[in-house]
């Protein structure tokens, strides 16, 4: 069994934690303390199959599961993915050994198992206000006249008309933006975008039809332009 879903009844039904963890007794505890429904993937091939139709409330992530320092490389990029979502590591080894480098790779929290429900809870709380108030102060970007909405991936024009991204336009818009005006090579979106997953060519030509269509819609003056040989810029038209 590589992935199950466990409900609770809350007010925050129908919102999902993901914990990535080998034992499934870690899924139960985590989603009993907080109350909230729990997808769950026991292996990093499962969830790295489906980390791209995620978007969590929060992410337990136990650094044992695989190599550590996968584990630890795999987090900025789920920082990049999941800007609003608390990630948490969780080990079951020397707590000073692995706290430093958890929190450096850019994770969250990190809590020591065995798990005790008032940490795992009082953690989470924490970080999810920490998160809530960062997001109030920042989760909107603006490059010319888009605005980018990074808690509901909404982009919209200065009329009002919006359009929903999907997590992998997302992602690639996201990329484009932090490196507005410079060349992204092919590689590169699909190492940044798509950690762990093999994006052929055409799967990315798709993906960049589907958002270049969206700021069509919305008439923006940002645009993706294409460097033949080497990769991709986002700019903006300038009116005369």
């Amino acid at each position: 069994m590589n992935k199950k879903k466990i409900n609770y009844m809350s007010e925050t039904k129908g919102i999902d934690l993901v914990v990535l963890d080998s034992n499934s007794i870690i899924h139960d505890f985590i989603s009993s303390f907080l109350g909230v429904a729990v997808t769950s993937y026991y292996d990093l091939k499962s969830f790295n199959n489906e980390l791209h139709t995620l978007n969590p409330v929060g992410f337990f992530l136990d650094i044992d599961i695989a190599p550590k320092q996968e584990i630890l490389n795999m987090v900025p990029n789920l920082k990049i993915l999941w800007s609003n979502t608390p990630i948490i590591i969780m080990s079951t080894l020397n707590h000073i050994q692995n706290i430093e480098p958890s929190l450096s790779s850019g994770a969250d929290d990190f809590i020591q198992k065995p798990l005790q429900k008032i940490e795992v809870v009082s953690r989470y709380k924490a970080r999810k206000k920490a998160k809530k108030t960062y997001q109030l102060e920042s989760s909107i970007t603006k490059i010319g006249d888009l605005s980018l909405d990074r808690e509901t991936l909404i982009i919209m024009n200065p009329q009002g008309m919006s359009h929903k991204l999907s997590s992998f336009e997302y992602s690639l818009l996201n990329l484009l933006i932090r490196n507005k005006e410079s060349i992204v090579q092919r590689q590169t979106i699909k190492q940044q975008c798509w950690p762990k997953s093999d994006v052929t060519d055409n799967a990315l030509n798709r993906h960049l039809h589907c958002l270049r269509s969206a700021l069509k819609k919305l008439n923006t003056n940002v645009f993706i332009k294409t460097v033949y040989g080497e990769g991709f810029m986002l700019n903006i038209k300038i009116t005369p």
